[in-house]
């Protein structure tokens, strides 16, 4: 993979009811391999409107990357960037061909720790 670095991957536990209103369980921090790229304008076109003015990359991943599930209440999982966080928004699993092998292609939207 091309320039590929070590970023940190936090994945969430299932979600949490606080009082009423949901909250973010506990997390694992990871550290994994990914080549991170300037997110393109198809990419951009592609994010609901309100998403497209914040800062979105592409990150292409060796190591699973997941989006949230309704079925099990687990959030999106985060990738901290240069200490920088961005939410998982979409995640297309890239088989191996050839000489390049299988990877996650993330489109990734900085969000605050607390989103």
């Amino acid at each position: 993979m091309i320039a590929a670095r070590p970023i940190t991957l936090r994945r969430y536990g299932a979600q949490t009811n606080v009082g009423g209103r949901q909250s973010l369980g506990s997390y694992t921090d990871t550290t994994i391999r990914a080549s991170v790229q300037p997110a393109t304008g198809r990419d951009l076109q592609a994010l609901p409107e309100g998403e497209r003015q914040r800062d979105v990359v592409i990150a292409y991943c060796l190591s699973e990357v997941r989006v949230a599930d309704p079925r099990t209440l687990a959030s999106s999982d985060r990738l901290i960037i240069g200490g920088v966080t961005y939410l998982a928004y979409q995640v297309q699993d890239w088989p191996r061909v050839g000489s390049v092998p299988r990877h996650w292609r993330t489109v990734c939207v900085r969000v605050q720790e607390s989103e």
